[in-house]
């Protein structure tokens, strides 16, 4: 495996954009709920948990935590391809998944279907982008672990011995 050391700020500021577009998508859903709330009737008011919780404020703060790792440990040497899979799969899971959902949801399947079936498609539709989302960031953490392992492990093979390299070891005998 070649190692290198890796540019630590272009990681680290591919994830602290992820990031920071994972708290904007949170503050756009809080705004959206809330302005909805405020026009409709008290009955028919969405909850503001179903925005502000556990799984939603989850991915930015370990994005951010990650993005902080790669600046902790910027002098370690990394597998290039480890890292690069993990900054594509958080940027698929992060920024473009969810660009891609709100699309389809906001203008393709309305487009697509009559109002009374909307419903239930949209539901489909969301389950499986929250699925096929959690997956690659499950996938895009698991990446980022293994790096960091490599990271670790391949500082103790690169560290030069003072064992003969056999060059003159046929002259000596």
């Amino acid at each position: 495996m070649k190692h290198r050391r890796i540019k630590f700020i272009s990681a680290f500021v591919t994830l602290l954009l992820s990031s920071f577009f994972r708290v904007f998508l949170l503050l756009f859903s809080y705004i959206t709920i809330v302005s909805l709330n405020e026009s409709s009737s008290a009955a028919k008011q969405v909850p503001v948990s179903t925005v502000i919780n556990f799984i939603q404020i989850m991915p930015p703060v370990v994005l951010l935590v990650e993005a902080l790792c790669y600046i902790f440990f910027r002098k370690r040497y990394f597998v290039r391809k480890l890292v690069r899979w993990h900054l594509w799969m958080t940027i698929i899971s992060s920024v473009l998944l969810p660009i891609v959902e709100f699309a389809v949801l906001m203008f393709i399947l309305p487009s697509a279907y009559d109002s009374r079936e909307l419903s239930s498609v949209v539901t489909d539709y969301e389950a499986q982008f929250i699925f096929i989302g959690w997956t690659l960031f499950t996938i895009a953490r698991l990446f980022f672990i293994v790096a960091m392992v490599k990271s670790v492990t391949s500082l103790n093979e690169q560290k030069p011995e003072d064992e003969s390299t056999g060059f003159l070891d046929d002259f000596a005998q």
